[in-house]
């Protein structure tokens, strides 16, 4: 959705919408779907810009870091977002050198060019942002064996465990234990 920011200036400008993102187009591989998002917010003036506060309502489909099953979820977000409105864009200098520290205040504040802001690219960051680093289908997963890469939640497989070499001097006093506690007995 486009907002002109001169509606907002006076009074706080009201929307809401319902968006649908391309999963390609967000380059998330652990996000395996992604329903309509719902989203309801506030554009009201600011004294550098336009503060912008929203909430998302949204499912989505998860890929399990531990076990690769697709587990789904209701999410719902709420952000706030300072918008700085330039007159025109500035020319930043081609430099693959260049390196721009960002202070904690540029985290939640947006700079656009003109006066309508495009809700779009807010809602697809916050997307991007709620989607966790390592998803897991359940804190309890225990995962994928690692020789014969059966689903360890949904039973347990007849693989032994190989053995570390740098445990055998433990292993046989182990066994030498378990021998004496046997004999005393």
């Amino acid at each position: 959705m486009l907002i002109t920011l001169e509606e907002a200036r006076h009074e706080p400008f009201r929307w809401d919408e319902v968006a649908e993102l391309d999963l390609e187009e967000l380059e998330i591989p652990e996000l395996a779907s992604l329903g309509s998002i719902a989203c309801a917010g506030t554009v009201s003036a600011a004294q550098d810009g336009y503060l912008v506060r929203a909430r998302l309502e949204y499912s989505q489909g998860l890929v399990c870091t531990r076990c690769l099953e697709a587990s789904s979820s209701e999410e719902c977000c709420d952000f706030e977002l300072l918008v700085l409105v330039e007159e025109q864009a500035e020319e930043a200098p081609f430099d693959f050198e260049l390196e721009a520290e960002l202070a904690e205040q540029d985290l939640d504040t947006m700079t656009i060019v003109g006066e309508t802001l495009d809700t779009l690219p807010l809602i697809r960051e916050q997307i991007q942002l709620g989607v966790p680093m390592k998803p897991l289908c359940s804190s309890e997963c225990r995962g994928l064996c690692p020789e014969c890469g059966i689903n360890l939640n949904q039973g347990d497989c007849k693989c032994v465990a190989p053995v570390d070499p740098r445990w055998s001097g433990l292993a046989a006093l182990k066994a030498q234990l378990g021998s004496e506690d046997a004999s005393e007995s």
